[in-house]
């Protein structure tokens, strides 16, 4: 979109709309469904929120909405699109429920807390901890982010089905790891200034991607694994 612009001489804001990922193991999903196309589960979704912010604002985003904050009715009554990041309250037009929060509630809180205002620092590739930027082979991805008060935030996850063991230089005697599915937070000490961390292989082949079209349950993921959520500092 950017090359289109600048190709006009024309130069705008990059503003990310309606961005989010519809669950259907949760109601009103369509949980009898694993498969559902363009759909992820509860987990998926918080990783998601967390994955599509870091890119976004590594692009130089300047406003990220989400889409949304209720189910709402969706695409329509019977569509089933759990987009919420909460289920609609009781009663509602559609899909009433207990208004409850899904983990994408507590990855939102997350991107919104730490990245809001952040600086980039630097984006990585890798595959056993040498640079990758192969599209169909770069195993994990990294992004780095430094808050307006000066710690640095580090986001990192798989982008295969093949779980991943890294190693991070610390920018900081200790650090907070926050679990993107809760927001709970786990205080972490390096060791001779590193911190090793083990990331869960990616398990959304929900949606096509360039690299595997045929939505095959191998290689590159619609949405990575569980993001590592480092915050250090300051």
């Amino acid at each position: 979109m950017k090359g289109t612009l600048g190709a006009f001489g024309l130069i705008k804001e990059l503003w990310v709309n309606e961005s989010g990922l519809p669950v259907w193991d949760d109601y009103p999903g369509p949980t009898w469904d694993p498969n559902s196309g363009y759909r992820g589960t509860k987990e998926e979704a918080a990783a998601y929120v967390v994955q599509s912010a870091a890119y976004a604002i590594w692009s130089g985003a300047r406003v990220i909405f989400h889409f949304m904050l209720h189910d709402d009715c969706g695409n329509g009554p019977e569509a089933h699109d759990a987009f919420g990041l909460y289920r609609n309250p009781n009663p509602a037009p559609c899909y009433p429920s207990d208004a409850g929060a899904r983990p994408a509630a507590a990855a939102y809180r997350l991107v919104s807390t730490h990245l809001r205002d952040a600086k980039p620092l630097w984006r990585w590739r890798s595959t056993n901890g040498q640079a990758d930027w192969g599209a169909c082979t770069g195993q994990v991805e990294w992004f780095a982010f430094q808050r307006p008060d000066g710690a640095r935030v580090l986001l990192a996850w798989t982008r295969m089905e093949t779980p991943a063991t890294i190693t991070v230089t610390a920018a900081a005697p200790r650090g907070v790891v926050y679990d993107v599915r809760t927001g709970a937070a786990t205080p972490v000490t390096p060791v001779a200034g590193v911190y090793t961390f083990s990331l869960p292989g990616a398990t959304n082949y929900n949606t096509p991607t360039w690299c595997n079209p045929d939505r095959r349950k191998q290689g590159e993921a619609a949405v990575g694994g569980l993001p590592l959520f480092l915050v250090e500092g300051p």
